[in-house]
């Protein structure tokens, strides 16, 4: 029996689109180069109104959102892991940036979040909800689980992480991959 040679599919994802002017412009150029093939929109910031007339003009470019909870990430996270975000804040803070995408007018095509947030387990649950329901996208960081004690920080990222795909095959959410494999999509992210 001859097997099919299996293609994987790349995508390059530019997050933090909306984020500001410089930013914006940025991600324009790499678009218009046909350097990108996605990019993440944040709906709460000031670059919004010129990131969406661009995405509305380019209909190649997929666009998602780019879940925008904290810009302090160690803050969040101790914060999170202690318990003093309530998960009502998220879903409402959640449902209303969704809401803001919808209103648009872009297609929404995937769901991630800035500085990885949604790679919490708790909040993955209600991003993965949203995206079932939705029928779209959400970013998968899927690795091995890491049990080197002696870089914490590496370690706790990764384990999260593990988690993370976990939860994902429970909830059985569409995601893009980040590992070279023959199963479908390679995400590949960028910040300009």
């Amino acid at each position: 029996m001859k097997r099919e040679k299996f293609t994987p599919f790349y995508k390059v994802n530019a997050d933090d689109f909306g984020k500001d002017e410089r930013t914006n412009r940025k991600i324009i150029s790499a678009a218009l180069d046909n350097q990108i093939t996605s990019v993440s929109l944040m709906v709460n910031r000031g670059g919004l109104r010129k990131a969406v007339r661009f995405a509305k003009t380019l209909k190649s470019l997929d666009v998602g959102l780019h879940i925008d909870l904290t810009d302090n990430y160690r803050r969040f996270f101790f914060r999170y892991i202690m318990g003093k975000i309530p998960l009502e804040w998220i879903h409402e803070e959640i449902t209303a940036q969704l809401e803001k995408f919808v209103s648009t007018g872009v297609t929404l095509n995937h769901i991630d979040s800035h500085l990885g947030v949604h790679f919490f387990p708790k909040i993955f649950r209600i991003v993965a909800e949203i995206a079932q329901e939705l029928d779209v996208y959400v970013r998968n960081p899927i690795r091995r689980i890491n049990w080197n004690i002696f870089n914490w920080k590496q370690c706790i990222g990764d384990n999260v992480q593990w988690l993370f795909y976990q939860v994902n095959k429970k909830y059985k959410v569409k995601s893009f991959d980040y590992m070279i494999e023959p199963k479908g999509t390679m995400e590949v992210i960028c910040h300009v």
